[in-house]
């Protein structure tokens, strides 16, 4: 198992973050994949990834609101050798709707993604269509679609653009679970988004619990979990070139 999408840097880990990396270890998850929020969360990720090397893999971002906060994008530069990937970015139209600014801060950084090699992890927030449009106009290659919230249709279309489509702990509840079927397993990737996200609706989640999606996938295409959790693992080393 792999944790695509965990903000092991989050407040909420603060006292017990070594305990919950033992559990998820003892769970059987064998990396963590660590995305930035705000600015100051990359100082963070690196620091945790330093203190568990190999473990967990840091990126490096600032997603969309923070990004209208406090934009800090050329303050990158100094994670960018080190991290796996670049996210999470995107857009977000629930929290706010100055589109044009955050258009003009998303392409900034699939420029930076696309001069580094580095795959990007998007936040799409009520916001997929420009989204997709975005990431077609730009050419970015390597994508991956953290907790996909699209329809159908927008489904058909980042799988046509060769994106990876990542389903969080959520899923166990959510609407979008009829969509399992209809997105290819060779490009589908798991993650908790925690803390956040939690299977149970309402407390703390944990990468543990990524168990959880695996077996709520393999349950609608009726294969074992072992089996869904090989290609979710061989998928999400390829999205990120591990």
């Amino acid at each position: 198992m792999i944790d695509s999408h965990c903000h092991l840097d989050a407040r909420q880990f603060d006292k017990d973050r070594e305990a919950v990396v033992d559990a998820a270890k003892k769970a059987g998850v064998k990396l963590i994949i660590d995305p930035a929020s705000d600015f100051a969360s990359n100082e963070r990720i690196e620091k945790i990834a330093i203190a568990y090397r190999g473990y967990v893999l840091p990126c490096a971002g600032i997603d969309p609101i923070s990004c209208l906060k406090e934009n800090r994008i050329d303050g990158l530069e100094k994670y960018l050798d080190n991290c796996i990937a670049i996210g999470e970015v995107g857009l977000d139209y629930y929290w706010s709707k100055e589109k044009e600014r955050q258009m003009e801060n998303f392409e900034r950084l699939i420029d930076i993604a696309r001069d580094y090699g580095k795959p990007l992890i998007i936040h799409a927030r009520e916001a997929m269509k420009d989204t997709l449009d975005t990431l077609e106009k730009k050419h970015a290659e390597l994508v991956i679609l953290h907790c996909f919230s699209g329809d159908r249709l927008e489904a058909k279309r980042a799988t046509d653009l060769g994106y990876y489509i990542s389903f969080a702990t959520n899923i166990v509840y959510r609407d979008s679970k009829s969509l399992i079927k209809d997105i290819s397993l060779s490009i589908m990737l798991v993650e908790t988004d925690s803390p956040y996200l939690s299977p149970n609706r309402s407390g703390r989640n944990e990468p543990k619990n990524v168990r959880l999606a695996i077996e709520e996938i393999a349950k609608a295409w009726e294969l074992s979990f072992d089996e869904l959790d090989r290609m979710t693992e061989k998928n999400t080393r390829k999205a990120f070139r591990l």
